[in-house]
Parts: structure tokens; C-alpha cells; sequence
């Protein structure tokens, strides 16, 4: 009876440290993605800034790049999503499809309303558009 408490406690523990771990982490990532992409309101990245980002948007020098309301529209139809959904996606630091490039399921479902088989189809959208 003493090695099941035994091994139910390390396995609590285990869970509780890796939770630790995978959160602390996502807080980098999404600290870093705030970083890169500040607010609509926020100053906008410089050329530099953007070219050591993604080389990808460098091109993008137009205003609208910030638009919210735009973003989640996209977010909508591509992903095939409610509004709110695509709200919390933008509201969790995702201004682009570019920034699910390196996004795993496992990221997403972190965001409030996302659940693990939307977030394998925005995953798997993305990874089709690669």
C-alpha cells in the first residue's frame, strides 16, 4: 500500500513540475511574441526589427498590418472559428499566420476556447500553406 502512495505522489509531483516547466515556457514565448509585435497602439518595429523577426514580412510596409479587426477576420475564415475564438488567439500575442509556423498543438490549447482539435486544424492549416 506504501509504494502506490509512494508512486501516486511522484506522479502528482512529476505532473506538477512539467506543468511548471511547459508554462514557464509559454510565458517566454508569448513574452517574446509581444516583443516582436507590440499592440496596434504600440510604436511600430522599425525595418531592422522587422527583417530580424521574419524575413517573410519585410515587404509589408503598410498600415493595416496591425489592424485587428482584419486579423481576426482571417483568423475566422481560415481556421474555421468563432470570433471570440479568434479574439483570444490575437489577445494571446498571434498577430499573423506567420506566428503559427512554430506554434505545436500543445501552444494553443493554452489559449481560453481553443481545444486540442482546433488547435490540430489551425496547425495543420498552417503547416499546408508552408
Amino acid at each position: 500500500m506504501r509504494s502506490f502512495a509512494a508512486l501516486a505522489g511522484v506522479t502528482v509531483f512529476s505532473f506538477a513540475i512539467i506543468s511548471t516547466v511547459v508554462f514557464l515556457a509559454q510565458e517566454k514565448k508569448k513574452r517574446e511574441r509581444e516583443a516582436a509585435y507590440p499592440a496596434p497602439g504600440g510604436k511600430r518595429p522599425s525595418q531592422a526589427d522587422v527583417l530580424g523577426v521574419n524575413p517573410d514580412i519585410a515587404s509589408n510596409t503598410t498600415e493595416d498590418y496591425y489592424d485587428q479587426d482584419k486579423v481576426i477576420r482571417t483568423f475566422m475564415e481560415n481556421f474555421s472559428i468563432s470570433r471570440d475564438k479568434a479574439e483570444n488567439l490575437y489577445n494571446a500575442g498571434y498577430r499573423r499566420l506567420g506566428d503559427f509556423h512554430e506554434a505545436i498543438p500543445e501552444d494553443l490549447v493554452l489559449v481560453e476556447g481553443i481545444n486540442p482539435t482546433i488547435a490540430r486544424r489551425i496547425v495543420s492549416y498552417v503547416q499546408s500553406r508552408r
